[in-house]
């Protein structure tokens, strides 16, 4: 798996594990390392 889909594999997971609990994009942004807002 190249990088990138690793980390979109991690991230999926970790959203099965806390779908019960509230999220916001700023988390998910977080938990990725990107910023929720783009860089212009």
């Amino acid at each position: 798996m190249t990088r990138r889909q690793v980390i979109i594999h991690e991230l999926i997971t970790w959203i099965e594990q806390n779908i019960t609990y509230p999220m916001k994009i700023e988390d998910v942004a977080q938990r990725v390392g990107y910023s929720r807002w783009p860089q212009c």
